[in-house]
């Protein structure tokens, strides 16, 4: 046996003890400390690269821990560039994703690229060739459009702050698990700063914990809420043309969803700020939809001339309805309490909902291609029904039987 059979021998067993490992320690629903200690040390490995291991294998993709061999993995690789799953990217980005993919598979079926031909590829991509190599290194890794580089939008920190974020996942971890996906994000965080004076390591910034909750809150158990419904108002990472020609705007996403599941009942979007009559309209198309019942239903109603019609006729409908009155709109707020700031891939910019920004404000690196007025509402639907899959239907609404009839009527009068 020639010693480059032997060596190349042990570093197949070594792939698969690796595996062996990330398999049992991404079976651990939270980790502990002492969890992510142990078995750093039995890979030999930091604590931040155990993690990126795991990830690697809970990503699904055995070839991320070195289980399979390149020619497996490219040919895999190849298939799925061919006929990707676009499912999980921002729609503003599926004509840049969709270019990529088609360079990427057009040099996979080279057999033995040659040099000339990664310059050739990385120049239609209009990338450095190492970018290149990289970006085609990562998809034959993990295959998924959404994990590329340009699926989707950056996240809210600079890579610093993201190293920040891992080295301080256990006590954010412990956190939550004492305090709940529901506590307040300035609570989270005071009990974060106590955790991390007690392993005596520097606490992270709020905006990081804040960004930590929504995204327990997104991974939180479906189906496991408070009773009743609630309608809220955000504006969505999404870039709409405008058929007056003006800039490209941010559009504004109504939806009305059951507290216990999350799931969105009725939905609709809007390039402008919220009004009583898409608020009335949105809440006749549910009450039309659901079942007769009498939970209750939560919305925010600015304290605002425009909008005390409104207001009136929901204190007069006889209608269980919580109303929480504010000098302005809190936008997102119901929202971001129940399921974070996503709603399928789209993120939900709370802060942009009353004064809608335009494209040339939030546009990433030229990525985001801003789309039509109907590309935009099938996207919307699109991400509405990925967030609702696994999410159970309300069995009973918030409007008593016998008076959905007066309740409808009185509501479309405000939108007509």
């Amino acid at each position: 046996m020639s010693g480059q059979e032997a060596g190349a021998r042990l570093t197949d067993h070594e792939r698969r003890r690796r595996a062996s490992i990330a398999r049992r320690y991404a079976a651990i629903a939270s980790p502990t400390r002492a969890d992510d200690e142990a078995f750093a040390s039995e890979l030999g490995l930091s604590v931040d690269s155990l993690w990126r291991l795991a990830r690697a294998w809970r990503l699904g993709a055995a070839g991320e821990v070195g289980v399979e061999d390149q020619t497996t993995l490219r040919a895999r690789a190849l298939e799925a560039a061919r006929d990707p799953d676009l499912s999980e990217v921002s729609p503003s980005r599926h004509p840049l994703m969709e270019a990529r993919l088609q360079v990427i598979a057009d040099h996979l079926e080279i057999v033995r690229p040659t040099p000339a031909d990664v310059t050739a590829a990385a120049k239609t991509l209009e990338l450095t060739v190492p970018s290149f190599r990289r970006l085609l290194r990562e998809w034959i890794r993990h295959r998924n459009p959404a994990l590329l580089a340009g699926g989707s939008t950056p996240m809210r920190k600079a890579r610093y702050e993201r190293k920040e974020i891992a080295s301080r996942e256990p006590q954010m971890v412990r956190a939550l698990a004492n305090l709940g996906t529901q506590v307040s994000s300035m609570a989270l965080h005071r009990e974060v700063v106590r955790l991390c004076e007690i392993d005596g390591v520097a606490p992270p910034g709020q905006p990081t914990t804040y960004a930590r909750l929504m995204r327990a809150r997104s991974d939180a158990s479906m189906n496991e809420g408070p009773p009743g419904f609630a309608l809220d108002h955000s504006a969505v990472n999404l870039a709409v043309r405008r058929e007056d020609g003006a800039d490209p705007t941010m559009a504004v996403l109504s939806m009305l969803f059951c507290s216990t599941s999350g799931r969105i009942v009725a939905h609709s979007l809007s390039l402008d700020p919220p009004s009583p009559g898409r608020t009335a309209a949105l809440l006749s198309m549910a009450a039309s939809i659901l079942p007769p019942g009498t939970e209750e239903l939560t919305l925010d109603i600015p304290a605002h001339p425009d909008w005390r019609s409104l207001d009136d006729t929901l204190n007069a409908s006889g209608v269980s309805i919580r109303i929480d009155s504010s000098k302005r709109l809190a936008a997102g707020k119901l929202a971001a309490r129940r399921f974070g700031d996503l709603v399928g891939t789209l993120r939900l910019r709370p802060g942009h909902t009353r004064s809608p920004a335009t494209a040339r404000l939030t546009r990433v690196m030229g990525a985001d291609t801003p789309l039509t007025p109907s590309e935009a509402v099938g996207a919307v639907d699109a991400a509405v029904r990925l967030h609702n899959s696994g999410r159970a239907e309300p069995t009973v609404g918030f409007v008593p039987s016998g008076r959905l009839n007066d309740f409808t009527k009185a509501l479309d009068q405000i939108s007509s």
